[in-house]
């Protein structure tokens, strides 16, 4: 278990939501900057490491926080893509 993580990249934060890749060996991890960003991801080769640094690449809807991930194979992101009417700049 570690601390003060996201300490110096996020002013504050809570509501954190952990989950596993589904494409790469690592582990994510979104925390609320209250009062700031919102959602801000860290990322993690191994979780029993503590190691979290902040991602570099990523697109978050503005207004996610406190919620969560729920895994779908690309067969399932299709079928919801085409269901809804998705566009690349949706997401």
């Amino acid at each position: 278990m570690a601390d003060r993580i996201g300490e110096g990249a996020i002013s504050r934060g809570e509501g954190p939501a952990v989950f596993k890749s589904n494409t790469e060996e690592k582990w994510y991890m979104f925390i609320d900057e209250f009062g700031g960003r919102n959602y801000v991801p860290f990322e993690a080769t191994a979780l029993d490491s503590g190691k979290w640094v902040p991602s570099t690449s990523y697109e978050l809807p503005p207004e996610a926080k406190h919620g969560s991930v729920l895994p779908v194979t690309q067969a399932e992101y299709d079928r919801l893509l085409s269901a809804y009417g998705g566009q690349e700049s949706d997401r």
